[in-house]
């Protein structure tokens, strides 16, 4: 019988595993110590970032606008509600309102990945995303997705029926953030890097925030959701993007990486274009909606419940990054 010979471990890999046991000595201690309210408030930081960059990005072309609307002649004090004089001054803006969004993405994109890779990733020493995905999960991390949007659609067509004038104003609401137009440059913003950007504010830097103040997995995972919910800024976006921000902080800690819970971002916007603008194409009666809607939750939790029992995860808390 071959003799067993002990690998020698690399002095790379023993600073990697040393910053590791330091992280997760780190975490068994802020456990012992107990939540930690200055972390916690700490993690509302990533979400004010991220709304001083949208500021940023836009201001070059919304100010000069702005100006331009108020000196309107016609348009007297009071005249125009918030969401009629956001429409006029994007009307003014013309297409320029894209590359506002795209320069959003661009600078929002490397400063969350810098501050994602250099509070997260790198004290974890976790850098390979290679078994981020199982055989078994993934498909059912899809399914959900596609099922909390079917539950969306249905959730929105009860509303449409019992408070019609709220989905009037939400969809006043959409249309004025230009986002319905579907040129090239809003598509990859809204499929691609809209969702990588907020995936790494929410998951990646909220989330592992949350952690560190001591607040208990379920909790902090719910509590994202509520953030996320919350800064889309209206009430119906914030209720449905509470359900789905909970859903995808679930799932990423519960394979531990930002790689699934971009998939399941990304999914779920490219499903809210495509599929919601083909149903409003034949315009399926409310009735169609709520079956939607009850058939989506249903696969959702069936989804959720067969991800609960994947067996080919990472380890638990303790072994987090």
């Amino acid at each position: 019988m071959e003799e067993f010979k002990p690998r020698q471990i690399t002095a790379s890999e023993a600073h990697l595993e040393d910053k590791k046991t330091r992280r997760l000595k780190n975490v068994n201690k802020k456990k012992q110590e107990g939540f930690d309210f200055s972390i916690f408030l700490s993690s509302l930081l990533p979400m004010l970032m991220l709304l001083l960059i949208q500021l940023a990005a836009f201001m070059p072309t919304i100010f000069p606008a702005s100006m331009k609307v108020l000196q309107d002649p016609e348009i007297s004090e009071g005249a125009l509600d918030a969401i009629e004089y956001t429409a006029k001054v994007l009307e003014v803006a013309g297409n320029s309102i894209q590359f506002s969004y795209l320069a959003y993405v661009v600078l929002a994109l490397a400063y969350f990945t810098w501050r994602y890779l250099s509070s997260v990733v790198k004290p974890s020493g976790r850098y390979s995303p290679k078994g981020a995905f199982t055989r078994k999960g993934f498909p059912f991390v899809m399914l959900a997705i596609f099922g909390l949007w079917g539950f969306v659609e249905g959730f929105m067509a009860v509303v449409k029926v019992l408070a019609p004038q709220v989905i009037e104003q939400y969809s006043d609401l959409v249309k004025v953030t230009g986002l319905t137009q579907m040129t090239p440059v809003i598509l990859v913003v809204v499929w691609l890097f809209g969702p990588v950007v907020e995936e790494l504010c929410f998951r990646g830097l909220v989330y592992n925030r949350l952690l560190s103040s001591g607040m208990k997995i379920v909790m902090a995972v719910v509590v994202q959701g509520l953030f996320f919910g919350v800064f889309h800024m209206n009430l119906l976006q914030t209720i449905y993007a509470f359900v789905l921000g909970t859903a995808i902080g679930f799932f990423y800690e519960r394979y531990k990486s930002i790689l699934v819970s971009i998939s399941c971002h990304v999914l779920f916007n490219f499903l809210g274009t495509v599929l919601s603008g083909t149903l409003e194409h034949f315009a399926p009666p409310t009735a169609a909606y709520i079956v939607i809607g009850v058939a989506g939750l249903a696969l959702a939790v069936f989804a959720i419940v067969m991800v609960c029992r994947d067996d080919g995860v990472p380890g638990k808390i303790d072994e987090l990054e």
